[in-house]
């Protein structure tokens, strides 16, 4: 059981606990995180490992072996609903690694206090070294550190429907 009044450091937790039983599962844990929506939700997201995309079965599924896993673990001491998905089309960026991953795509990041003035950068992913994430926003490069970063995302864009739909047609041509 533990305390929820420290979320973030909470969070990290259930990601240590769920990330090896959603891998097991042929999945990737994306994001864990504990949100009031009104109740108390631990939303758990979820893609593939082979990059195919994810059903609603995926999620029932998945959502099946980790509420088992959190029953006999018992992390948390209050009521919660549990809600796994998929990330959806703005996908959360959470790694640095993601920044990378989805170069060339427009993302919005909020920061946790203003750098250049900007409290939130929307632009161009350009890409993310060890530590800084470079985004091109309609006034120039800015260059973020990721722990900075509050939150981000991806944004839809025509760019990002193409790909989705060019790898679902790759993906439907498979089967």
């Amino acid at each position: 059981m533990a305390d929820l009044t420290d979320y973030k450091s909470f969070d990290k937790k259930i990601d240590d606990l769920l990330r090896p039983c959603i891998t097991a599962l042929g999945f990737e844990l994306v994001i864990a995180r504990f949100i009031q929506n009104p109740k108390l939700t631990l939303q758990v997201m979820i893609e593939r490992a082979n990059g195919e995309g994810v059903n609603v079965e995926d999620c029932a599924d998945v959502s099946r072996e980790i509420s088992a896993l959190l029953d006999v673990e018992d992390p948390v001491d209050q009521p919660y609903m549990l809600e796994v998905t998929s990330t959806g089309v703005e996908r959360p960026l959470v790694k640095i690694e993601d920044y990378e991953r989805f170069k060339g795509h427009v993302a919005k990041l909020i920061l946790h206090q203003p750098i250049q003035g900007l409290k939130r950068v929307a632009g161009e992913l350009k890409g993310a070294t060890d530590h800084i994430v470079t985004v091109a926003t309609d006034k120039g490069e800015v260059e973020v550190e990721f722990i900075h970063i509050k939150s981000a995302r991806l944004i839809f864009t025509e760019k990002l429907m193409k790909e989705i739909l060019a790898k679902n047609k790759m993906i439907t041509e498979k089967k």
